[in-house]
C-alpha cells in the first residue's frame, strides 16, 4: 500500500514542489513522516493503513524534493557545486 501511494498520490504531490518550493516540501516530508510513525503505533487497522499511505507520500516528497532544495540553496548562497559532491555520493 505504501508503494502504491508513493507511485500514485506521491508522484502528484511531489510535482507540486516546483510550484510551491522545495524547502516547504522537505519540511512537509518531516511532518508527514512523523504523523505516519505515530499512526504506526496504533492497533487500529484503519490507522495502520493510513500510516502506510502517509509514509509512501512522505518518501515521494523526500526523494523528489531534497536534492532539488539542496542544489537551489547552494546556488542561492553561491556555493561551488563541488561541495555538493560529498552530499550526493
Amino acid at each position: 500500500l505504501g508503494y502504491f501511494a508513493s507511485a500514485s498520490v506521491g508522484t502528484y504531490v511531489s510535482s507540486l514542489g516546483d510550484r510551491y518550493g522545495y524547502r516547504r516540501f522537505v519540511i512537509l516530508y518531516g511532518v508527514t513522516y512523523g504523523v505516519a510513525c505515530l499512526l504506526m503505533r496504533s492497533s487500529n487497522l484503519v490507522f495502520l493503513l493510513l500510516s502506510r499511505v502517509a509514509s509512501g507520500v512522505a518518501y515521494s516528497l523526500l526523494f523528489s524534493s531534497f536534492e532539488s532544495w539542496a542544489i537551489t540553496e547552494a546556488d542561492r548562497l553561491r556555493l561551488d557545486r563541488r561541495y555538493l559532491v560529498g552530499l550526493f555520493s
